[in-house]
């Protein structure tokens, strides 16, 4: 387990430049089997191997890819 905020500064630091972004309301997401598209509010798109949705309890990452269960929190 590891904290929100530990894992965005993680991100943050070794990821290539443009790769994460921050702020971004996402829309939708798409897993093809072969990668992943995330469509955002501001109509900015992307297409990516992996997606991290590290927003929080309420994350919408999960329940766009089909996790109904409420959210939980683990401490």
């Amino acid at each position: 387990m590891i904290h929100r905020a530990e894992l965005v500064d993680e991100l943050a630091r070794d990821l290539p430049a443009d790769t994460a972004h921050y702020g971004f309301d996402v829309r939708a997401v798409h897993d093809t089997g072969t990668h992943v598209e995330v469509a955002f509010t501001n109509g900015h798109r992307n297409v990516a191997d992996l997606v991290i949705g590290a927003n929080g309890i309420h994350s919408k990452i999960r329940s766009l890819l089909g996790d109904p269960s409420p959210p939980r929190y683990a401490g």
